[in-house]
């Protein structure tokens, strides 16, 4: 295994709580961007499923017939949200469960810690 790959595996995980936001942000960027810096772009730009068109509306599209990029897209996805997931407890997870992008998951939390510029 390379040496990139074992730091991840035994990097602690930093836990959010209502008084480290601010901390925790900054550091679960860098973790993201450490697994890969396209992990990050994920939770910058967000990610949707594929759909197709049929009879003139959006349906999901079989993964089997998925692109490179669109498993890719959906692949760095999974990281980001696995890890957001993996970094805050049972009453956080209850802001973000329903949460299919890792955008999402992060925008809630943001706004729930620090507030909405509105």
């Amino acid at each position: 295994m390379d040496a990139s790959k074992e730091l991840l595996i035994f990097q602690r995980t930093l836990m959010l709580d209502e008084d480290n936001f601010g901390h925790w942000k900054v550091r679960m960027k860098q973790r993201l961007k450490g697994i890969d810096e396209d992990v990050w772009t994920a939770v910058e730009q967000g990610w949707t499923e594929p759909t197709i068109e049929i009879d003139g509306e959006l349906v999901p599209k079989p993964k089997d017939t998925w692109t490179s990029a669109e498993k890719l897209g959906s692949r760095l996805n999974s990281k980001a949200i696995s890890e957001i997931f993996n970094a805050i407890d049972s009453d956080q997870f209850k802001l973000v469960q329903g949460c299919v992008s890792a955008k999402e998951a992060w925008d809630i939390l943001i706004d729930y810690y620090e507030g909405t510029d509105d």
